[in-house]
């Protein structure tokens, strides 16, 4: 689609105007981006999709759909594509907990010091969790060989976070790219994964391996 159509579909849209905004400028740069390919292949699927999200992520954490994207701390001028893709995934994050049961979802403030993203409660102990959202362009089972590098990298946040509530667990959350073109693992798929790379780095204590991948999402160990 050209690029003055799928203007047009975007301000059409009923987006909320600083999402627009934005889309617009990731539609019109020239940086390539999975949002940039998406809104030109098929935009309103793209923007019914995001549209969504904020709804229902913005129910789940009482917030105005206008704002949900950006208690992420996403910022709508850095239009760097993982930062995009990073804040959908951690919405995606609080569906995917919301549907297990967890409640009083919340962003944890990144204002001091290193912290984890997301907190909640399940069965009255607290929670908290990291999410770590892969490039749009790799699926979960692809990039399976990277996921250990990146728990390094994030458990240091997460157990951050968790060491400040009493009695708290911790989860790490690896997202596929919300917007990637392929398709999504499977379920079972998602179930050996999130195992196998709890085992590989010895069954850490107090903490959850969670997979998302499109709609999908698994866990273990499982919540206790």
């Amino acid at each position: 689609m050209r690029k003055n159509e799928v203007l047009a579909v975007i301000n059409d849209s009923g987006l909320p105007a600083r999402v627009k905004d934005y889309f617009a400028r990731a539609a019109g740069g020239k940086r390539a981006s999975a949002l940039k390919a998406g809104l030109k292949k098929d935009p309103a699927g793209v923007i019914k999709s995001v549209d969504g999200l904020l709804a229902a992520a913005g129910g789940i954490l009482g917030r105005p759909k206008d704002d949900v994207l950006f208690i992420t701390g996403f910022n709508s001028n850095d239009l760097a594509p993982e930062r995009f893709d990073a804040a959908l995934a951690e919405l995606r994050a609080v569906l995917f907990l919301h549907g297990e049961g967890f409640r009083e979802l919340a962003f944890l403030p990144q204002a001091k010091g290193i912290s984890a993203d997301i907190s909640g409660v399940h069965d009255a102990r607290p929670y908290v969790f990291e999410v770590c959202c892969l490039r749009a362009e790799d699926g979960l089972v692809s990039a399976a060989e990277v996921l250990g590098v990146k728990y390094e990298k994030k458990k240091r946040q997460m157990n951050n976070a968790r060491k400040k509530l009493p009695g708290a667990r911790g989860g790490l959350f690896f997202a596929a790219g919300p917007l990637a073109a392929s398709a999504a693992a499977d379920k079972a798929a998602l179930d050996r994964l999130a195992r196998t790379l709890y085992e590989e780095k010895k069954e850490p204590p107090f903490t959850h391996l969670c997979m998302l991948s499109g709609g999908l999402g698994a866990v273990y160990p499982p919540w206790e």
